[in-house]
């Protein structure tokens, strides 16, 4: 996917991040303003090749339901959020904090 398409603010990169509301969407255009084009094809580039071997021990994944970027079915996580997508440490963080402090 070309960077430019995700560093303008558009109907894809909204689909992408998972956000609907005015609020959420303003954020992410100002998070894809701020975010040096070269760093976003580096990490876009690093996570598609990324092919881990190793499981790492302790550790405690929660994942969202709808994230596009990193699919469900493509993770093994411990707890899932519902309807969760790749913006929801933002827009679920109520959910999100409750399942951590569970853990702590």
């Amino acid at each position: 996917m070309p960077v430019k398409l995700l560093k303008s603010p558009n109907f894809i990169a909204n689909w992408f991040f998972g956000t609907s509301s005015t609020s959420d969407k303003q954020l992410l255009k100002q998070i894809l303003f701020d975010t040096d084009p070269t760093f976003l094809k580096w990490a876009i580039d690093k996570v598609a090749q990324w092919k881990n071997q190793l499981q790492a021990k302790g550790i405690f994944h929660i994942h969202g339901t709808s994230d596009r970027i990193l699919p469900l079915t493509f993770v093994n996580c411990d707890v899932t959020i519902k309807g969760g997508g790749h913006f929801m440490t933002l827009n679920k963080s109520d959910e999100l904090n409750k399942i951590l402090r569970q853990q702590l």
